[in-house]
């Protein structure tokens, strides 16, 4: 069984992990994280478990030289990316080393593969691959196959394609990484929001909640689940945060404004330097920032157009995770209002599974805002046009 550990940012979850690791000597973990700086801060406070980063050391890939530690029974930490890439190989070595994961933050367990209907179609008439009837996509023949569909058909060839719906390709996390390992510990928040508790669902994960304390002593301790227990954050961030409210929120009245579809519809040039005069309005003469203190987001198609003097270099993917490399900025525009990819929602939908899309945005919005000053206790400012996500942030912040 998998444990969640959904507690909110700034509780504790990777200190409680840390001191996990530290003093359980009889255990051997994979600490799994989305950024590098991450993987420099276990390697240093676990110094005395000894944990090892995968590198690319003379000629051999980072994936080879994961081998290479899981055969030595290393304790290891390594990136979300590099773990995306497990192959069978690897993951019977996990099996037999007996490890631990610790992962920190869900993965991107499910996405759409890019390529074009028609491409996929060749694909299939070529034989290249074929769809079984649960639509497993499988390859007959990829280790001589060479062209531009190489990935693709490796990728089935490990059983990680499904196609969907006649018409989408999807690549699927394989589900027995996590058998593979003695125990299995999730680090998030809001995790009913996240793809990944749909896709534990549609495979039968078991899995349960916690939460994480803190002892007048300074110890950490997994605690039962309290669905009520992010009071405390929430009045936090009440205090600490101004929200804008005046006529530059007319670009995002709309319900889907400012979304991937709005943006592939009606972000034109004209549309574009709008935004953009209405950012640099913002922080120039609404918070009137200095350029260091700016953070900004868009989704990355529009992020070259929507550069501007004044805060370009403060941009933050919307996704932004598990990082504290931002803590020094006091004024945000958010210019993104999330939902999964339709392709997603479709897949889940055909397996009977509804995706809460509204508790999905709601929790990219709030690790991107923690990854503010607004963690240190300070102040921010904060413009997020789009009416839908500003509503689901007013509307979290008043339930008690």
């Amino acid at each position: 069984m998998a444990k969640v550990i959904d507690a909110p940012c700034g509780k504790g979850k990777t200190s409680w992990a840390i001191q996990f690791m530290n003093e359980s000597k009889e255990k051997k973990f994979i600490f799994i994280t989305p950024f590098l700086d991450e993987v420099d801060r276990i390697k240093f406070e676990c110094a005395d478990r000894n944990f090892k980063a995968p590198n690319c050391l003379k000629g051999k890939t980072k994936s080879a030289d994961l081998k290479n530690l899981l055969v030595r029974g290393e304790n290891i930490v390594a990136s979300h990316a590099l773990f995306s890439g497990l192959d069978n190989e690897t993951i019977e070595l996990i099996r037999m080393g007996g490890y631990t994961l610790i992962l920190d933050e869900v993965m991107e367990v499910v996405k759409q593969e890019s390529i074009k209907k028609d491409d996929l179609k060749i694909m299939i008439d070529q034989g290249l691959i074929e769809v079984l009837e649960d639509g497993t996509v499988i390859a007959p023949d990829p280790d001589n196959y060479n062209g531009v569909f190489k990935e693709i058909m490796m990728n089935a060839k490990m059983d990680r394609l499904i196609y969907v719906d006649g018409k989408m390709l999807l690549w699927q996390f394989p589900v027995d990484i996590f058998d593979a390992f003695e125990e299995v510990y999730n680090l998030t928040y809001l995790f009913d929001g996240q793809i990944q508790k749909y896709y534990y669902d549609l495979h039968d994960v078991d899995y349960s909640y916690h939460s994480v304390t803190k002892d007048a002593d300074g110890r950490y301790s997994l605690v039962d689940f309290d669905p009520d227990g992010d009071r405390e954050f929430k009045e936090i961030l009440n205090g600490l945060m101004d929200i804008y409210d005046g006529d530059l929120n007319s670009i995002g009245k709309d319900k889907y404004a400012l979304s991937v579809s709005w943006y592939g519809k009606y972000g034109k040039d004209n549309i574009l330097k709008k935004i953009q005069k209405s950012m640099y309005n913002y922080f120039r003469n609404v918070v009137d920032s200095k350029s260091s203190e700016n953070m900004w987001t868009c989704f990355k198609a529009q992020e070259k157009a929507l550069k501007g003097n004044g805060y370009a270099r403060g941009f933050v993917p919307h996704n932004a995770r598990a990082t504290n490399k931002y803590r020094d900025k006091s004024n945000l525009v958010y210019l993104v209002n999330r939902f999964p990819r339709t392709p997603i929602v479709k897949y889940f939908e055909l397996k009977g599974i509804r995706i809460n899309e509204n508790l999905y945005a709601l929790s990219e919005l709030i690790q991107w805002i923690w990854r503010s000053q607004i963690r240190d206790g300070k102040p921010i400012n904060l413009w997020i046009p789009s009416s839908r996500m500003r509503g689901l942030l007013e509307g979290w912040k008043a339930r008690q």
